[in-house]
């Protein structure tokens, strides 16, 4: 009996201590209207001392009185240290809400995205006080904080707004925030010893979800008798905190709340969490109210329940029966009783619809190592339709028209197509003499289709502007396409020596001089000579898919002002220039350049890359041309990102005219960053020229078209007609892949041998380099040894 006066003591106590906290809070929204805002006048000294004093001391009484309870006690004792700890757990979660808007409003002077991306108060409070006036994140140790919020908070402060605080100001946040980890490890005390006397309060909820589960949701909802009465839906959610996506995360889960920290659901198969969900609520509601009525004080109810759960477990993961054999049927002696099964003209008629067309075995004998007519030179205005030893519009095809009688074979050197102007597509018919008239009837039908189709979409147009002209190679594409897809492999000793799969074609035309790898940043070039173009081919790797540096060099789309002579008001992409000019990278390559030169002559260069590559790339071809003075400076990108603005792109366009873009359908990345037409001197802005590719035709008749744009570089008519929403057309470009072999990854193969030819830095960047005189790369007797990490 004293324990109980002493209980209700404690609970007059604790009632008192809450109207005096109303009354304060009445009064103080009274004199402010704003709920959210601490006022200033109110200090640690002066409000929160003493309330933390008072939360010490009944935790310590609490503790003291919860120890002489025992199981001989009576159930009003029980019920009444539940109700106790509950409102005391409710008076801490206050305190800390109070303390932690207090060290937000202080802090968000020097750190005010903080609270954006940190939410818990508990967490928000250690962060703060190991972050404190730095400046550098990178440079604190003991935040414990998880790789990409680490990486958020890192990015957020380099670029934040706010400013030092106060040594006063300073002080005083930290004590509150000492006060607010004291304060949560009051609460973990009395969550503990709440805990212990579980047993005796909920005994079948603790046997099926546990101790420290059945607390806190006891805890969070009240009381036993609340979390009896409240549908098992809402049990479900109790405890359920939305976790904010940091970066790229789209995970979703079976949001639960404390049940997802339960033995049984925590070690169930993740396809089979989903029922485990289901199951949990209703039997956790259903075991409260067994506890409440004090129906089975020894727990066997909630035990039993448990072993039912596991049973159904164990049966959902029963693999389904085997199939039975099915047997033949019995054979029919009786070869005069009519057959089962259909046929006939219907049959006949369904088969031939749904079987592969004439057209279609015609489009499938497709024609290999025919060489292009114009090879490394301009290309002529004129797209030949007839022609068929290459091209891209050009198709080796015989159309098949089916008439009354007979298949008309129709030939496609009957007939030429022209490049007009750009709203416009000329078709040229010549009438031969041993055309018939319904076959060249037949091909005036078809001509008048194109011309319905093809109103703004030209098969090849080139455009003269000043007597200059835009030149753009086909085959030049499809070799360069295949130096930006070998840049991506990641075994250097197969790369370094040309013998990689992806060089098949280029084996005997290349030899590699300088291969460079920044490991800190996952970057990946090499210098090459290709003799059969007489050019230094230099090619960049695009965007790794899980390398956090890349990605932070792609989405760093903040513009830094250009610091090239003459180029007032230019303006770039931050993370793409540093990428290229703060890197391992440049002066490696402009190393190799050199003597490329000194031992082949002053040879053309040709730039290219693919996707983040190509940003790099442009950046490579007006720096040789700008700080460098070369001559003959040719740039042949892919899927290449937006990299600067307006002024940029016109500078751009001046000093390396010989520059070509291409884009792919409904490529992504040629779309980003976004261009906004109501602000064209703040907005990214890509430079020309311009070659689209895409699709025409109906069914079989599909054909490939390359689309040179105006001089613009944001043609309303190419890629910008289309939405960018498509990946696989940015990893695909005529038929080729610009991807890793090993996607995901940034790990790099080299055997032993190849080391002997780089140099490494303190960073780990390495550099592999081979004289241009020595006409093959001569490795040691130690080349059969196996392959190690580098």
């Amino acid at each position: 009996m004293a324990i109980l006066e002493d209980y209700d003591a404690y609970l007059e106590d604790l009632n008192e201590l809450d109207d005096d906290d109303q009354q304060q809070q009445q009064q103080q929204n009274s004199n402010n209207n704003c709920v959210y805002i601490v006022d200033e006048s109110l200090t640690l000294s002066n409000f929160h001392v003493k309330g933390f004093k008072d939360i010490t001391s009944k935790v310590e009484n609490l503790f003291s009185l919860g120890l002489e309870l025992t199981v001989d006690n009576e159930p009003d004792a029980q019920y009444r240290f539940t109700v106790a700890s509950n409102n005391l757990l409710l008076e801490i979660d206050s305190q800390i809400f109070n303390l932690y808007n207090l060290v937000r409003d202080k802090y968000c002077k020097k750190f005010p995205e903080l609270e954006s991306v940190i939410h818990d108060p508990i967490e928000y409070a250690r962060v703060v006080k190991k972050i404190g006036n730095e400046t550098d994140i990178t440079a604190i140790d003991g935040l414990n904080l998880a790789p990409a919020i680490l990486v958020v908070v890192s990015t957020t402060a380099s670029t934040t707004s706010g400013k030092p605080l106060s040594e006063q100001d300073l002080a005083d946040t930290i004590h509150t925030c000492d006060y607010i980890l004291a304060l949560d490890s009051s609460k973990k005390r009395v969550l503990d010893l709440l805990e212990a006397r579980m047993g005796y309060i909920a005994p079948n909820l603790s046997a099926i979800v546990g101790v420290t589960v059945a607390a806190k949701l006891i805890v969070a909802v009240g009381g036993l008798s609340s979390l009896a009465y409240t549908p098992s839906c809402n049990v479900k959610l109790v405890g359920a905190v939305k976790k904010a996506n940091i970066g790229f995360s789209n995970v979703k889960t079976c949001l639960l709340g404390y049940l997802e920290e339960t033995e049984i659901y925590r070690s169930t198969r993740p396809s089979l969490k989903r029922c485990i969900g289901a199951v949990l609520p209703n039997k956790a509601v259903l075991a409260a109210r067994m506890d409440l009525t004090k129906g089975d004080p020894t727990g066997k109810w909630g035990r039993d329940t448990l072993d039912t759960i596991r049973e159904t477990i164990e049966k959902l993961q029963e693999p389904p029966p085997a199939r039975l054999a099915k047997p033949l049927p019995v054979p029919v002696l009786d070869y005069s009783s009519k057959k089962k099964k259909r046929g006939g003209q219907r049959q006949r008629n369904s088969k031939k619809r749904y079987g592969i067309t004439e057209t279609r075995k015609l489009a499938n004998r497709a024609q290999f190592g025919v060489p292009e007519e114009s090879y490394l030179e301009s290309r002529s205005a004129h797209a030949d339709f007839a022609k068929t030893t290459g091209g891209t519009v050009a198709r080796n095809l015989s159309l098949w028209l089916y008439g009354s009688h007979n298949p008309v074979c129709l030939r496609s050197s009957e007939f030429t197509v022209q490049s007009g102007p750009p709203s416009s597509l000329l078709i040229h018919i010549q009438k031969k003499k041993n055309m018939g008239k319904s076959r060249w009837l037949i091909w005036a039908i078809i001509a008048c289709l194109l011309l319905a189709s093809s109103s703004a979409r030209e098969l090849k147009l080139f455009k003269h502007k000043a007597g200059h002209e835009s030149h753009y190679n086909h085959t030049l594409a499809t070799i360069l396409v295949e130096y930006a897809s070998a840049v991506y492999v990641t075994d250097m000793t197969q790369l370094f020596t040309w013998t990689c799969s992806r060089c098949d074609g280029l084996i005997k035309e290349f030899e590699i001089i300088e291969l460079v790898v920044d490991i800190q940043h996952c970057l990946q070039s090499f210098v090459g000579v290709a003799k059969d173009l007489n050019a230094i081919v230099i090619a960049f790797r695009g965007t790794q898919e899980h390398s956090i540096m890349n990605w932070i060099e792609d989405l760093y789309w903040k513009q830094l002002d250009l610091n090239y002579p003459g180029m007032s008001d230019a303006m770039v992409h931050r993370g793409f220039y540093y990428a290229y000019h703060n890197t391992t990278l440049r002066p490696a390559i402009l190393n190799a350049v050199k003597r490329a030169k000194e031992c082949y002559g002053d040879i053309p260069i040709m730039v290219t890359g693919h996707s983040m590559g190509g940003a790099m790339a442009a950046f490579c071809g007006i720096d040789l041309k700008v700080n460098h003075e070369a001559q003959n400076v040719q740039v042949m990108t892919f899927g290449q990102p937006r990299i600067g603005n307006a002024v940029f792109a016109s500078y751009y366009s001046k000093l390396v005219p010989n520059t070509i873009r291409v884009t792919n359908e409904h490529d992504i990345v040629p779309h980003l960053p976004p261009y906004y037409p109501y602000f064209p001197q703040k907005t990214y802005h890509h430079f020309p020229r311009e070659v689209w590719l895409y699709n025409i035709g109906l069914g079989s008749l599909i054909y490939n078209i390359e689309k040179v744009c105006d001089g613009s570089g944001e043609d309303p008519s190419c890629s910008r007609s289309v939405t960018g929403t498509s990946i696989s057309d940015h990893l695909v470009y005529y038929g080729v892949a610009l991807m890793s072999g090993e996607p995901g990854t940034c790990r790099i193969v080299m055997d032993p041998p190849v080391v002997d030819y780089g140099t490494t830095d303190l960073e780990g960047n390495f550099i592999l380099s081979r004289n241009p005189a020595t006409p093959v790369i001569k490795l040691n007797t130690e080349s059969d040894t196996r392959g190690k990490n580098v």
